[in-house]
């Protein structure tokens, strides 16, 4: 789950990441959308991303009719998504690219990470990043940021009440701190973001 503030800067709240079946993995995906559409008052937009061909398009179809009842949407992500470095499958030129709006924002600092116990994974995908076969994590993060960023004032739905708390309140109200993602990242010796 990706936020922005009213002073436009971005929190990575929460982030549930795992290998599971197709029925338990649907089953996390609609449990999450239950949360959040009662932590945000029915104001979550939810993108799934199509993967290529007609076994991606399946899917997704299959996933935006499960949680019909929700603002849910299909995004289409072209380009190469991987490429092989001596023999290990890392992220293509266009996760990359795609991974470069965000990466701006957190190196100057707009963007900060709810302290949680899913705080290790995300960290190591992001500074192993590019270099890393793993990076859904990653690719979750910097999908939703687009989607998040290239909203404009005019349609963007300001926070309403508890949100409009401000980010130390909405961190302490979520059980966690705030951590700028940048000086997270370069403590832990990562290269990525």
């Amino acid at each position: 789950m990706l936020v922005r503030t009213a002073d436009n800067h971005y929190i990575i709240e929460h982030v549930i990441a795992g290998h599971w079946s197709p029925a338990k993995r649907d089953e996390i995906i609609l449990r999450t959308a239950r949360g959040d559409a009662q932590r945000y008052d029915n104001q979550v937009l939810i993108y799934v991303e199509q993967e290529g061909g007609s076994g991606g398009l399946e899917v997704s179809r299959q996933l935006v009719t499960k949680l019909a009842g929700f603002p849910i949407y299909s995004d289409n992500v072209s380009g190469a998504r991987s490429r092989t470095v001596q023999g290990l499958r890392v992220p293509g030129q266009a996760k990359v690219v795609r991974a470069l709006p965000l990466a701006a924002q957190a190196e100057i600092g707009n963007v900060s990470i709810l302290a949680g116990s899913w705080n290790a994974d995300e960290l190591d995908q992001l500074s192993a990043f590019p270099e890393s076969s793993l990076n859904d994590i990653v690719d979750a993060c910097c999908g939703a940021f687009a989607k998040l960023a290239g909203r404009s004032g005019s349609d963007w739905v300001p926070p309403t009440g508890e949100q409009r708390e401000g980010v130390a309140q909405g961190a302490e109200r979520f059980g966690g701190r705030l951590m700028d993602l940048q000086k997270t990242r370069r403590a832990r010796g990562g290269r990525g973001f």
